[in-house]
């Protein structure tokens, strides 16, 4: 079985974060893809999704195709006024594990939020660490991905927002072993390397984003933001002059084999 806080923290980039446009943020947020939707349970339904749960609620493209106006509910208690048959109403300090699945004011659907915990923790006041996807990032001015530290309060808010429903991944994964949905996942690095593929790296707008860009600045000796910027650009063609390529701020096959040659 995979390593779900693996899994958690490379979806997120750990605290680093990730954005619109990014590789992996796109590959995981298919809900931003059919319009104005949000992205936060795009994150759970991946999750599930890479752990090789086919249970016919889990809203992937991959998983018979994605549907609109259901992405929160199928994560929620009926309850809760959700469609999800496993999962519950919060209950005050029980356990939770790393890909349990929290949905917050479900009753406000404008502020209703998914998050998926990170680290084992129980529901009592204090601090809890999610991974979240679906946040407004100010300085990348575009939709993102964080692992967060959350603190819960004795009104049962947490980030802010009331706790409603859990989705233990426990449990989701035994309903889907025994109904005959769970097959073995893809390994995470070749899924990582598959959605990491290599792109030409240039400058547009809004600036290219994903571990590809971190991956060229560090070797540049740019600042790693994982941004593809005018500060980047000029380091690409002070690295493409050094090594004799063509400084057109491109990174491109040979550049890239330039920056390959750097750790062989």
């Amino acid at each position: 079985m995979l390593d779900v806080r693996t899994l958690l923290v490379f979806a997120c980039r750990n605290h680093t974060g990730r954005f619109a446009g990014d590789p992996v943020f796109e590959a995981v947020t298919e809900g931003r893809q059919h319009g104005n939707y949000s992205a936060c349970a795009d994150l759970a339904h991946w999750l599930l999704f890479r752990l090789g749960v086919r249970l016919g609620w889990v809203n992937r493209n991959e998983n018979h195709g994605w549907r609109v106006a259901v992405n929160l509910s199928k994560l929620t208690a009926e309850e809760c006024g959700g469609s999800n048959p496993i999962a519950c109403p919060a209950v005050i300090g029980e356990k939770l594990e790393p890909g349990d699945i929290v949905v917050v004011d479900v009753a406000e659907p404008s502020r209703s939020h998914v998050l998926v915990i990170l680290t084992p923790c129980s529901l009592r006041p204090g601090e809890i660490q999610t991974a979240e996807y679906g946040q407004w990032s100010p300085v990348a001015a575009r939709a993102s991905a964080a692992l967060c530290n959350r603190t819960l309060t004795s009104s049962f808010a947490l980030g802010g927002r009331h706790v409603d429903s859990v989705l233990h991944l426990e449990r989701v994964l035994a309903v889907a072993d025994t109904s005959g949905a769970l097959v073995e996942p893809e390994s995470f690095m070749s899924y990582a390397q598959r959605i990491n593929a290599r792109r030409t790296l240039k400058l547009v707008s809004p600036a290219m984003t994903g571990d590809d860009v971190g991956t060229c600045q560090r070797a540049v000796g740019a600042r790693d933001d994982y941004l593809y910027g005018p500060k980047t650009t000029e380091a690409v063609r002070a690295f493409q002059r050094r090594h004799g390529l063509i400084d057109d701020g491109k990174v491109g096959p040979k550049t890239w084999g330039a920056i390959d040659s750097l750790s062989s």
